[in-house]
Formats: C-alpha cells, structure tokens, sequence
C-alpha cells in the first residue's frame, strides 16, 4: 500500500471541510428554526395573554356594571319597601337579604372568573415548558452530532500524521 499524496489528503481534508460545514449550516438552519418557533410561540403566548387580560378587564367591567345595576336596584327596593313598611323590622330583613345575595353573588363570580384564569395560565405555562423541553433535547442531539463529527475529524487528522508523506522537498 502506498501513501497518500499531497493531492488526495488535500481532497480528504477537503472533504471533511465540507462535511462539517454541512453540518454547521444544518446546526445553523435547526437553530435558526427552533428560534423562530421560540418566537412565534412567544408572541402567541403574548397575543393569549393580552386576550385574556382584556377579557378580564371586561369582565370585572361588566361585574361593575352589574353591581352598579344591582345597588341601584337594591336602592330602589330599599325605598320602596320603607315606604311600604309597617315595621323596622321588617326593613332591617329585607335589607339584610338583598345585601347577603348581591354580596354572595359577586363574590362567586369573582372566585368563578378568577378560577378560570388561573387553569388557563397554568395549561400555558405547562404548554410552554413542554416546547421548551422538546427543543432542549432537539439542541442536545445537534451537540452530540457536532461532538461525533470532531472527533471523527481528529482521528483522522491522527491517523494521516502517522503516515509517511511521499511528495516532500
């Protein structure tokens, strides 16, 4: 067996260039992705987020308006039933009642409202560790495979030192 000329080492080394430069530009390429989707994700994450505050600030909007509506209404109740009453005690009960049922119905659809929100962050942050787990693990893999490809390229640029050189001056 005879040793490699200066040509096809060039051609080798060459080679090997251009196999791990294929493998930074794919490196480059899935980073570039997984970037984008981080992205595309975050602003998704941002949009929902945004939705939903919204969605709360028209909400706790309209449980104002509802509560105003209802203090109106129990306002009016009120007035009309001392002016229908016979008695203070009377009054003093049916005030008490309309108190006790517009306190416990907002509080119970503030507890409702807030529940709900709180499922749905929590899903999104589940959802968001999920795809950040996968793309971790998707990182690792490219790591490994630039890792292999180094060492294949040392062990070859070793195992050519050892060879004599056939062309030298």
């Amino acid at each position: 067996m005879t040793a490699p000329t200066k040509e096809d080492f060039q051609l080798l080394l060459r080679h090997l260039d251009d196999r791990l430069e294929a493998t930074a530009k794919l490196f480059d390429e899935r980073l570039d992705s997984h970037r984008k989707l981080f992205g595309e994700r975050l602003r998704s994450e941002r949009a929902l987020f945004f939705r939903w505050r919204e969605a709360q600030q028209k909400l706790m909007n309209e449980g104002n308006e509802r509560f105003a509506t209802a203090m109106k209404e129990f306002r009016d109740e009120s007035a009309s039933a001392r002016a229908e009453a016979r008695s203070v005690k009377t009054v003093t009960v049916t005030t008490a009642i309309a108190a006790t049922i517009a306190t416990v119905g907002g509080v119970a659809a503030f507890n409702a409202t807030v529940l709900s929100n709180m499922v749905a962050s929590f899903e999104a942050g589940k959802n968001m560790a999920a795809s950040l787990a996968e793309a971790t693990d998707e990182l690792k893999q490219i790591q490994r495979d630039v890792t292999k490809t180094r060492q294949e390229v040392q062990e070859l640029v070793e195992s050519l030192r050892g060879h004599p050189r056939s062309n030298e001056p």
